[in-house]
C-alpha cells in the first residue's frame, strides 16, 4: 500500500472536522482511540464520540450525503431528500451502503414506515 493510501482518511478526517464540528482539532484525541465530547456546528447537546471508528462512521455518513439533522442522546436524526432515520450511532453504519442499489424494491414516497429489522416492514398510512 502506498503513503497517499494511508493519508487520504487522515485528510478526509480533517476536512469533516474542519466543517462540521466546533472545536475542529477534536478530532486528533478521537483518532487516538480516546474518547471526547464534540458539540456539532449547529447542535446544542454534545455527542460522545467513543473511538476513531464512530467518527469515521459518522464522517462516511455524511459524505454518502446524509445530513446531521438533530442530536438527542443516544439517537441520529439524519436526513437525506423526504427521508428521515432516526437511530442511535451502532445502527446507522447501515447508510453507508448504497441504500437505493439494494433497497428501492417499494415506493415509500409520502408513506411512514416501520423497520421491524431484516427484511420485514410495514407500510403505514400517512
Amino acid at each position: 500500500m502506498n503513503g497517499r493510501s494511508n493519508i487520504l482518511p487522515l485528510i478526509d478526517s480533517v476536512s469533516f472536522s474542519m466543517k462540521y464540528l466546533k472545536e475542529p482539532w477534536a478530532f486528533l484525541s478521537i483518532l487516538m482511540n480516546r474518547p471526547r465530547d464534540v458539540s456539532f456546528k449547529g447542535f446544542k447537546e454534545r455527542i460522545t464520540i467513543k473511538n476513531k471508528f464512530e467518527f469515521w462512521k459518522l464522517r462516511n455518513i455524511v459524505y454518502r450525503g446524509w445530513k446531521i439533522v438533530d442530536y438527542k442522546a443516544p439517537l441520529f436524526y439524519v436526513k437525506r431528500g423526504n427521508i428521515t432515520i432516526c437511530a442511535p450511532l451502532e445502527q446507522l453504519g447501515v447508510l453507508q451502503e448504497p441504500l437505493e442499489k439494494y433497497y428501492k424494491v417499494v415506493n415509500f414516497e409520502n408513506k411512514r414506515v416501520l423497520d421491524i429489522g431484516g427484511y420485514d416492514f410495514a407500510i403505514l398510512p400517512p
